[in-house]
């Protein structure tokens, strides 16, 4: 698995801003020799929430399903990679991840792709719990990795907010491992050290640091 980290700027603004216009750079410089890349998104997007803190997890959703469709319609090269959704999970962080989970459904109807595009909450951000429980997102996210995998799809996973969903699938199902190419978390500051004791420039890092600790091991 290649673990890559996205950083974004101490600014709310920009921050959302980078944090989709870096996603897309990675889907237009995607480095896949298989002719499909199958992306899952793992975000908490709270956009829509009257009590949310941010938009670029809303902003990310959007980027990816405009470049996507701008693929479908201006198709290029058959030597080409290109891009599925293969899903959107939700996680906490800049909301609860019922929430969360509300805002990503919101989204996707607002964008007449809520059945084209499958949702699934994941874990509450209850650190009574360990990150290993099983959830609709952790299942979804091991289930669409097997998937993709079989259909020679080269598998990239996108963490934009708590790591527990993407911690949990892979503790529940290891045999998944491998068959994930890229690993991208989205935390940090650009101005600051990625230091992971840092919490104000880490957050995402610090939402579940038993569950980024597995990512990172």
């Amino acid at each position: 698995v290649c673990v890559e980290t996205m950083r974004g700027t101490s600014n709310n603004n920009n921050n959302g801003k980078l944090c989709a216009f870096l996603l897309l750079l990675v889907l237009a410089l995607g480095a896949s020799a298989k002719p499909t890349e199958a992306i899952i998104l793992d975000a908490d997007t709270a956009m829509l929430l009257p009590h949310g803190l941010d938009i670029d997890d809303d902003l990310a959703v959007l980027w990816l399903i405009a470049t996507i469709q701008q693929q479908d319609h201006f198709p290029s090269s058959s030597s080409s990679p290109t891009f599925r959704f293969a899903g959107l999970t939700s996680t906490f962080g800049n909301a609860l991840t019922q929430y969360t989970h509300q805002d990503a459904l919101e989204l996707l109807g607002q964008a007449g792709l809520e059945a084209q595009i499958p949702s699934f909450e994941g874990a509450p951000a209850d650190q009574r719990h360990p990150f290993t429980r099983q959830t609709d997102a952790s299942t979804f996210i091991i289930d669409a990795v097997r998937a993709a995998n079989a259909s020679n799809q080269y598998v990239t996973i996108v963490c934009t907010g708590a790591n527990t969903n993407t911690a949990a699938a892979i503790t529940q199902a290891p045999d998944i491992i491998p068959m994930i190419n890229r690993l991208i978390i989205g935390d940090g500051d650009l101005n600051n050290p990625p230091l992971v004791t840092d919490y104000e420039n880490n957050v995402n890092l610090h939402f579940d640091l038993n569950a980024t600790n597995v990512l990172f091991t």
